[in-house]
């Protein structure tokens, strides 16, 4: 069996592991959109020296002035990028700082819930030892349970007559004539017909033997609806004797002081909620700063953008293309060298585009694992799955199923079921199921664990046709050891 905690970390260390490989992705992105840039550099140098090479054909100056102003541009650019990134870097670092002083905060206060939960439990089961030697609570105990069990075997039977009804009735609502001579009432005080009606429904009602057929079908219906009616008597009978053992084990728990406790660890885990509400926020802010970040390094940002479109118009404008034509024309083998270069770094670029457009196709999927596994370990948190108490049955199998999230090999979903699956408790020293607690209600014990049920009630049915309950086990208690 692993802990929670354990598993938290798991999680909580496969995020560090992902947010490592989402940062190699961005480094290797940057370096990509440099290289690009740096072929449009190189490009400059080249024109420059065609123009160098065949001042006879155009105005160098003009040539020189385009390629200058280009370069310029992508200096400034340049450095302004440089200087944002380093911003965000400067953000990214306060924000880590912040994160490491809340989860140090959590910790401590977590380790103070998991105390006070510690206190109620063994507070809860020394009042459960004291309640078990009160002859007054164990006479309502055993009232209470007693009444539940006639409750329980009256709503069985008057079930029971409902699905005869359903079922004997069929027959007879099958028979055209019977069910006509029942809707107009033949044989009551009610029924109302002329003199040759009378004498018709009269052979009819002999012919098919009514007579017997329609108190046989009264009867029937009759008796479900008096067994229902007995059967919610005898629920509301339980339901009180129910709610006066309910009240003996809150008045207990408040006797024992176990009340107070559970304000205070109300108080302790209303802290922690807040706690988590500001660690959310600076993940958050985070995962914008971390966005950007890989926007500048993908070159997705707009200054690059604008810097890559203006040169590259710039160095295919009209002048240097007819260096390029002119260049290839002539016998001069160093122009044949220029152009070559030129040709080469096009192809460099269309397979730089390719990657480019490929990483970044990476940078998402992983960036949509990273964020579906910060969702995992936020309702991981929320639900309390690492609290005292709380553990899961084996370890391989939840290591197996990160690894496989990890790998795109299952989804958030598949992931999240898997731990459900895997959840366990540890046993605690009170008895959720003691007193009041044994009735399927809810419980008011271990109200300290963070279990399901521990300080809550569920609500009771409602008036009316009541669903059947199971049978409680004899004296509540999960050893079925009774008074």
């Amino acid at each position: 069996m692993i802990s929670g905690r354990e598993t938290l970390a798991s999680i909580e260390k496969a995020l560090v592991s992902e947010r490592d490989n989402a940062l190699r992705l961005d480094r290797q992105n940057s370096e990509l959109t440099e290289k690009k840039l740096k072929l449009e550099q190189e490009d400059l140098e080249d024109y420059r020296q065609l123009a160098r090479l065949r001042v006879d054909l155009i105005n160098r100056e003009l040539v020189d002035s385009k390629l200058d102003r280009a370069e310029q541009l992508v200096a400034g650019v340049l450095e302004k990028r440089e200087l944002v990134i380093a911003e965000i870097d400067t953000a990214l670092a306060a924000v880590a700082d912040q994160l490491l002083q809340k989860t140090g905060e959590r910790e401590m206060q977590e380790a103070a819930v998991d105390t006070l939960a510690e206190k109620i439990d063994q507070a809860e089961k020394k009042t459960q030892a004291r309640l078990h030697t009160d002859p007054d609570y164990a006479k309502q105990h055993s009232q209470a349970i007693e009444a539940e069990r006639i409750a329980v075997h009256a709503e069985t039977k008057a079930s029971q007559s409902e699905e005869e009804l359903e079922s004997k009735g069929q027959p007879y609502r099958d028979d055209q004539l019977f069910m006509y001579l029942w809707q107009k009432g033949y044989g009551m005080a009610d029924y109302k017909a002329g003199r040759i009606v009378r004498a018709l429904d009269g052979w009819v009602a002999r012919l098919i033997g009514y007579s017997e057929a329609r108190a046989n079908y009264f009867r029937l219906q009759e008796i479900p609806g008096r067994l229902r009616n007995h059967a919610d008597t005898l629920r509301d009978v339980a339901e009180k004797e129910y709610e006066i053992l309910h009240d003996m084990d809150k008045k207990a728990r408040e006797e024992d002081g176990i009340t107070v406790l559970d304000d205070e660890l109300e108080k302790g885990r209303k802290i922690l909620e807040d706690i988590d509400k500001e660690s959310e926020s600076i993940l958050q802010r985070r995962e914008q700063l971390e966005q950007r970040k890989a926007e500048f390094a993908s070159g997705d940002d707009e200054q690059y953008r604008n810097a890559v479109e203006y040169m590259s118009g710039e160095l295919r404008a009209k002048e240097l293309g007819h260096l390029h034509l002119a260049a290839l024309s002539t016998p001069y083998p160093e122009d044949d060298e220029v152009v070559a270069r030129l040709l080469q770094r096009d192809r460099d670029r269309d397979e730089l585009s390719d990657t480019i457009v490929e990483m970044k196709e990476l940078r998402k999927r992983h960036e949509s694992r990273l964020a579906e596994l910060e969702q995992v370990r936020r309702e991981f948190k929320r639900q309390r799955y690492d609290s005292a108490g709380s553990g899961f049955a084996s370890s391989e199998v939840i290591g197996l199923a990160l690894n496989e999230f990890l790998r795109g090999m299952a989804s958030r979903d598949s992931f999240w079921r898997i731990l459900e699956q895997q959840r366990r408790y540890q046993k605690r020293q009170a008895n959720p199921r003691f007193g009041s607690g044994g009735f399927g209600r809810g419980t008011v014990w271990g109200g300290g664990c963070g279990m399901p049920g521990g300080g809550m009630r569920f609500p009771n049915s409602g008036r009316g046709r009541r669903a059947v309950r199971p049978r409680p086990s004899a004296g509540g208690f999960r050893t079925g050891g009774g008074f």
